[in-house]
C-alpha cells in the first residue's frame, strides 16, 4: 500500500487525507511498544516462546515500511 493508496481510501472515506496520513502515522509509531507490552503479559501468563519474538519482529518491519510509505511523496 502505497501513500497515493491511502490518500485514495482517504478520498472513499470523505476525509482529508491529510487528517488519515497523520493518524497512520501515529498508529504505526505506537504499535512496537503496544505490541511489546502484550507480549510481555502474554509471556508472564504463559511462558516465553519463540512466537512472540517472530511476531514483534514482524510488528516492527510492517510499522516501519507503513512510515517510510506514507513519508515518501513528502520530500
Amino acid at each position: 500500500i502505497t501513500r497515493k493508496d491511502w490518500e485514495a481510501f482517504a478520498r472513499d472515506l470523505r476525509m482529508p487525507p491529510r487528517r488519515l496520513l497523520a493518524r497512520l502515522d501515529e498508529m504505526s509509531e505506537q504499535m512496537p511498544g503496544i505490541a511489546d507490552v502484550a507480549c510481555e503479559e502474554f509471556s508472564l501468563a504463559h511462558g516465553h516462546g519463540p512466537a512472540c519474538e517472530t511476531l514483534l519482529e514482524s510488528i516492527r518491519r510492517r510499522c516501519h515500511w507503513t512510515r517510510n510509505s506514507i513519508i515518501q511523496g513528502v520530500l
